[in-house]
């Protein structure tokens, strides 16, 4: 005999079978007793069930007892038993799982319009899924499915904001790369190449792209293509050996790609140069504006109603003038000043002009443009509180700067749908910058442990501003 049923109570484990039992039992999801009687009879005979000798009849008259035989009543009992079956087993699945309870719990949440309970429930999933250190294919599935969830709840009465539009690119963002680590997987499975939960690259799956080289069906990618899916895998989770030879392979094979494709690889390797940057490493400038002048033509970091992110003008115009490129910094503004969210335009254009001021040493004239700065959006307020400090710093106004720095703390404190990496991002520089600030006023005087903690510290906002100002102290 054969049933659907069969093959999900073989694969449970004996803990399983017992809790299932319990489920049949607790008159919660179903009142029919003649289900406990036909799932006692099949654990019972299970290794002889498929054996001929066991029939339908035989199974009836055990069930239902002398009754006339009927063999839609057996299969309509076989058919509720599956259906109980896959129910138990998705929420057991879901028990032992916290993200796929949370991922249950935040669509139910939507369904009946708690949204103050979602907002709850969001912020404890992103911890979750923060916790597991891993950035593989699942990471970038939660994350867009927890951050789609919040977008529909929190923005979608007026989805013409410039605030949901950044968070839609956020989303958009994690459902590019996970399409394309789960494409990642796809490969690796039909070529039967061990891939375990986490993708952890043994030299079997590093080669593959040799292997899938020698299929010539159109389904499959080229050598090269499938190197750069190779190399996007490994930076992606957090392996940047070979970060020359993604560039490479990534810009030869561009155009090959589609949309989701090109927009993942090209953020991923942007991300990748704005880490380094931030970490002190000024050789990757130019790959920077190479790959943000890629993205903008493609519309990969514009929004959704075409206008430029915010984020990546401000970000480009900073990494020209770092370089010292004052004039490239200016030549970017005036192309691609226009095209920014008309909500922000104008506070976007005077945080550039102040940032080309201050990298021309203008210091009271960046100041005027930063006191111009009048719309209040976290993502540009950070940035005009830090880079306020800096131009004080330079001129020398302490007076009220204590009072400057704990106002910024608490106002990054005060942004509880600000990401936490960005808010880290910002903070760690004001705290860096007060311990600066106390060497350069002479209250402390240990510059090599500030030095040592700013070079510990990875990626921070303006670091090398942070360490030309210990290098001054240390002469």
């Amino acid at each position: 005999m054969k049933a659907k049923a069969l093959y999900i109570i073989k694969s449970l484990s004996k803990k399983e079978k017992k809790q299932f039992k319990d489920y049949l039992n607790c008159g919660y999801f179903t009142k029919n007793p003649s289900l406990t009687n036909l799932y006692d009879l099949l654990l019972i005979n299970l290794k002889n069930v498929e054996d001929d000798k066991f029939t339908e009849e035989h199974l009836y008259e055990k069930v239902f007892g002398k009754r006339t035989y009927s063999y839609n009543s057996l299969k309509n009992l076989l058919s509720e038993l599956n259906r109980h079956a896959e129910t138990f087993i998705t929420i057991n699945r879901i028990m032992v799982d916290n993200l796929e309870m949370n991922k249950a719990l935040n669509d139910e949440l939507i369904h009946r319009n708690l949204f103050t309970s979602l907002n709850s429930n969001y912020s404890k999933s992103i911890k979750q899924l923060e916790s597991q250190g891993k950035r593989n294919y699942l990471y970038y599935y939660y994350k867009f499915h927890f951050d789609s969830a919040m977008l529909r709840s929190t923005y979608s009465h007026k989805p013409e904001s410039f605030v949901y539009q950044e968070k839609l690119n956020s989303v958009l963002d994690s459902f590019s790369k996970w399409l394309c680590l789960n494409t990642f997987e796809f490969y690796q499975g039909v070529l039967g190449l061990k891939a375990t939960h986490d993708f952890e690259l043994d030299e079997k799956n590093r080669n593959f792209f040799e292997l899938i080289s020698k299929f010539t069906s159109d389904s499959f990618p080229s050598e090269e293509l499938a190197k750069t899916y190779l190399y996007y895998y490994e930076i992606t989770s957090g392996n940047i050996s070979n970060y020359h030879e993604y560039r490479k392979s990534l810009l030869s094979s561009l155009d090959k790609f589609n949309f989701w494709e090109q927009r993942a690889f090209l953020i991923v390797a942007c991300n990748f140069t704005i880490d380094k940057i931030e970490e002190g490493e000024s050789k990757y400038y130019d790959d920077f504006h190479e790959y943000m002048e890629l993205m903008i033509v493609r519309k990969f970091v514009c929004t959704i109603t075409g206008y430029l992110s915010e984020n990546a003008f401000t970000l480009s115009v900073k990494n020209y003038c770092n370089q010292g490129k004052t004039a490239e910094a200016e030549k970017f503004f005036n192309k691609h000043k226009e095209e920014l969210v008309p909500e922000l335009k104008e506070s976007v254009q005077n945080l550039c002009q102040a940032t080309i001021l201050y990298y021309k040493k203008e210091y009271r004239k960046a100041l005027t443009y930063l006191s111009k700065i009048k719309h209040e959006y976290y993502a540009l307020t950070f940035q005009v509180n830090n880079l306020n400090l800096i131009i004080l710093y330079e001129t020398g106004f302490f007076n009220n700067i204590e009072v400057i720095i704990n106002s910024s703390l608490k106002y990054i404190s005060s942004k509880k749908d600000a990401a936490l990496f960005l808010k880290d991002h910002y903070k760690s520089f004001i705290l860096l910058f007060n311990k600066v600030l106390k060497l350069k006023l002479g209250e402390t005087s240990d510059v090599y442990m500030v030095k040592m903690e700013i070079n510990k510290i990875g990626r921070c906002h303006f670091k090398n501003w942070l360490l030309e100002k210990i290098e001054e102290l240390e002469k």
